[in-house]
C-alpha cells in the first residue's frame, strides 16, 4: 500500500525577530511553491491558514506578497477566533 501526501501544512512559525522571520517563511515557502514535479515530493497544494480574529495582519500581507489567494475560512472556539485559509497560485 503507497502512501500519497496531497498537501503539507505548515502549524506555526514563530521567532522574535523581523528579519529572522522574514527569511526563514521567505526560503521554506519558495522551496515548497515549486511545483511538485520539480521537487519531487508528491505535494500538489500548500495552504496556509491564518487568524482574521484576532488578526494577524502581517502574515495575511506576506501570503498575499507570496503569490497566495483567499480559498475558504472558519470560525473556532464558539465564534471567539476566525481564520482564513489561502493557498499558493502558481
Amino acid at each position: 500500500v503507497a502512501l500519497v501526501v496531497q498537501a503539507v501544512r505548515i502549524h506555526e512559525v514563530r521567532v522574535r525577530a523581523a528579519q529572522l522571520v522574514g527569511a526563514l517563511v521567505h526560503h521554506l515557502h519558495k522551496d515548497l511553491d515549486r511545483p511538485a514535479d520539480e521537487r519531487g515530493d508528491g505535494i500538489g497544494r500548500l495552504v496556509a491558514e491564518i487568524d482574521s480574529r484576532p488578526p494577524n495582519g502581517p502574515s495575511l500581507s506576506f501570503h498575499r506578497a507570496m503569490g497566495f489567494v483567499e480559498v475558504g475560512g472558519q470560525e473556532l472556539c464558539g465564534g471567539a477566533k476566525e481564520v482564513v485559509y489561502v493557498e499558493a497560485r502558481a
